[in-house]
């Protein structure tokens, strides 16, 4: 840039850029002392002004004189194969010891449960000191039960039984709370949940077929199921109903009402959504508008035009049921 003649030199590879800015100057009446010019903003580190000669303040701007390179960090990848996870494990078994070191809570013991119970209780010194071991022995026998419950054998599940069925028991009806120290109760549910397992095929077979569940078809009855989209179905009958219909179909399966309903996939809705439809036309709201009117008039009908055409139907069989039947000649028969 020659500023002696304001215009580009010969050797300026960028004539048009140094024009602008020369137009910009003589546009905007500027003065070249207060200006600095860059194709690189980020060179500029510093601005500042400082005091110069009579009115007059000077503008220093520190700028970098090569540009700055911005290196990209190195990316860390974990391998979680060759990771040494028999250590890690140690040390967090180790931190957890060091934890419970400084526990402050008091171990769960029988006699601290009992100290807990007449504390809540707000018993005297007294009246504590009188309960206290009938208490104290209640919780020992339950811590007992408790640690013998995973290693009880098989011949002592008889000494169980008859201390569950006992009759004091049953009197002050404790006996669920002593299967729920022991390990019977246990076995028992998880074998009766192995059994009703076998039928989900089974009862899902028969909730899906059609007879028994209609699909419905709109876009949004959809239902997400562990990661899986399925169509909602509707049941046509009441699960009631359904489950005596499943075992007359299946005699040989022994499954309870309740086993039946929670074996029911949550995408097959209960009845009480299914949409009801009701006929509308001539015929049968004539019907209905008789029915009305009789029972305006005194008549004890059914308000349901298809129930009163019921019930009268069964009234005609009974009556033609109890009419005398008279045989006549050529297989002819009258009432």
């Amino acid at each position: 840039m020659d500023w002696n003649t304001m215009s580009p030199s010969p050797e300026c590879k960028h004539p048009t850029y140094y024009r602008e800015i020369l137009e910009t100057i003589n546009d905007f009446n500027l003065n070249t002392n207060d200006l600095f010019f860059t194709t690189n903003p980020t060179l500029v580190n510093q601005v500042n002004i400082l005091p110069g000669i009579s009115d007059h303040n000077i503008v220093e701007v520190k700028v970098l004189t090569s540009t700055k390179i911005c290196y990209q960090k190195p990316r860390k990848i974990q391998l979680y194969k060759k990771a040494n996870w028999e250590g890690f494990k140690q040390s967090m078994d180790t931190y957890h010891q060091e934890i419970k070191k400084y526990r402050t809570g008091t171990p769960d013991t029988p006699r601290s449960k009992t100290k807990q119970i007449l504390k809540n209780a707000g018993l005297s010194k007294h009246q504590s000191a009188k309960v206290r071991k009938q208490l104290l022995l209640a919780n020992v026998v339950q811590a007992q039960i408790e640690n013998r419950r995973l290693g009880i054998k098989r011949m002592e599940l008889d000494y169980v039984r008859g201390l569950k069925g006992g009759k004091i028991l049953s009197k002050y009806k404790l006996g669920s709370e002593v299967s729920k120290l022991t390990v019977e109760n246990t076995i028992y549910r998880n074998r009766r949940q192995r059994e009703v397992e076998r039928y989900r095929a089974h009862v899902l077979e028969f909730l899906m077929r059609d007879d028994n569940s209609r699909c419905n078809p709109g876009k949004q009855d959809k239902l997400k199921i562990n990661g899986e989209t399925r169509q909602t179905r509707i049941l046509t009958d009441y699960l009631k109903n359904l489950h005596l219909k499943f075992l007359s179909e299946n005699p040989e399966v022994k499954l309870s009402l309740a086993s039946f309903c929670r074996l029911r996939p949550a995408h097959i809705k209960l009845t009480k959504f299914i949409s009801r439809s009701c006929c509308l036309c001539t015929k049968h709201q004539t019907f209905a508008l008789c029915t009305q009117a009789l029972r305006k008039c005194g008549i004890d009908v059914p308000l349901n035009p298809e129930k009163c055409i019921e019930d009268a139907a069964n009234i005609e069989k009974n009556e033609r049921k109890h009419q005398p039947i008279l045989h006549m000649g050529n297989g002819r028969e009258f009432r």
